[in-house]
């Protein structure tokens, strides 16, 4: 008979193989960085033309809760005619994709005129995803930076990129994008960039156009004697030059600009840490500025109080440098984080979903904030169905497989009811 000592590996390796496999894992925390820095928007099956309004979406909260706020100047503003308004949108990867606040842009022009595209940004050049209505391309050579990318190979703008060409001469070619909408021409193309510029020539279709070109601090302006669709612009920088945007306007018409500026994995401290945030702001001459953020912090150490500090410093920036425009404070909704499950050899078993706790106390920071210091605040966890919403936009294909992102049609729905929100704030208010 086998000696005991010569039985104990044989034991050993049987209990071993005998214990359910997941016990011998260990569970690896996953803040999920990658997916929020770098998202892929998912599409459903399939797009209805109508948006339907599941009933889970607390429709009847779908307000702006002002706290005091006066929103009569803007709403006077918008109403008016031959009146141009300036929404700026600053956010995160939510609003760097421009699904839901695109779609705001369409119903708030349709309804109060269109005077172009507004704000855009080199973010593919930059080296991440772009909204898909415009492009901005060159034939030269450039540095790029982004915002949650140090150190920044170039100045930081307040976009949260920054392009600068490599040689003394260069290029962009501008366009706008339509799928299956009408065309988007503009006639006014203003750069805004640090450092110094000077614009050679301008061609539409390789033929050169000429055109009036303004010179301000900090902004060349290219006025085009008709509408186009694309255009080419050759510079020469003196010193040194970074571009950080383009703003596309149509000066043909009038009503409401919605610029946006979105980066993924944005948090209020890294738009605080660019120099000049709310100064460069204004360069927009915003009449509401909405922010956005606040989903980031939560896969992060929670601090409240340092949260509600860096919200204070970017709300005091924008308003000590943009005094006429009112701000408008969005909660982030409940969203989930991922944790994998490996075993001890490093074997990828699965990725486990759970709600991100993080989010609501972060949400009613932001409410209490507002509340404190009259910011008015659009309370999106409530609306899109407060606790346990994550799981049913899930099941609805409204949220993405990342548990973090929407889908094209989870946005669109987001970004209607945005709408819906603030054009109730302009019809209420403009008769004050």
């Amino acid at each position: 008979m086998p000696s005991i000592n010569k039985l104990y590996p044989i034991l050993l390796t049987f209990i071993m193989l005998s214990v359910p496999r997941l016990a011998m894992s260990q569970y690896e925390d996953n803040d999920d960085k990658n997916i929020r820095e770098n998202p892929e928007i998912t599409q459903a099956d399939s797009i209805d033309c109508d948006i339907e309004i599941p009933a889970y979406i607390n429709r009847n909260k779908n307000h702006i809760i002002t706290n005091g706020a006066d929103w009569s100047r803007f709403s006077r503003r918008t109403v008016a005619p031959d009146t141009t308004v300036s929404i700026v949108h600053i956010g995160d990867s939510h609003i760097q994709a421009d699904f839901a606040t695109g779609h705001a842009r369409d119903m708030l022009q349709q309804l109060y005129g269109n005077p172009g595209r507004g704000l855009i940004t080199p973010l593919k050049m930059a080296g991440t995803n772009e909204p898909r209505d415009y492009a901005i391309t060159s034939q030269s050579r450039w540095l790029s930076s982004k915002l949650l990318k140090k150190p920044w190979a170039s100045p930081m703008g307040f976009t949260g990129v920054s392009i600068t060409p490599k040689s003394k001469k260069c290029d962009l070619t501008i366009a706008t994008l339509t799928k299956n909408e009408p065309e988007k021409p503009f006639n006014n193309v203003k750069i805004l960039h640090s450092g110094k510029l000077e614009i050679s020539r301008a061609s539409v279709a390789g033929q050169p156009i000429e055109c009036d070109i303004e010179y301000g601090d900090g902004s060349a302006t290219i006025n085009i004697p008709r509408e186009v669709t694309e255009i080419t612009v050759e510079m020469t920088k003196e010193d040194y030059l970074s571009i950080f945007g383009i703003v596309l306007a149509n000066t043909k018409s009038e009503g409401v600009y919605y610029h946006t500026i979105g980066n993924n994995g944005a948090t209020y401290s890294t738009y605080n840490a660019v120099d000049g945030m709310g100064a460069d702001v204004a360069r927009l001459n915003p009449d509401l500025v909405i922010i956005s953020l606040g989903a980031n912090e939560a896969f992060g150490k929670l601090s409240i109080s340092n949260i509600t500090d860096n919200i204070d410093l970017l709300v005091n920036d924008i308003r000590r440098h943009n005094k006429d425009a009112t701000i408008l404070l969005v909660t982030p909704m409940e969203c989930q984080r991922s944790r994998i499950i490996r075993t001890k050899k490093g074997r990828r078993r699965s990725r486990n979903y759970s709600v991100n706790a993080n989010i609501l106390p972060i949400r009613n920071a932001i409410l209490e904030y507002g509340r404190k210091h009259n910011i008015s605040v659009y309370d999106w966890y409530d609306i899109a169905g407060g606790q346990g919403a994550s799981t049913k936009w899930v099941k609805d294909k409204l949220m993405g497989g990342d548990r973090i992102h929407n889908t094209r049609e989870g946005y669109r729905l987001q970004g209607q009811l945005l709408y819906e929100a603030i054009n109730d704030a302009i019809i209420n208010n403009a008769k004050l």
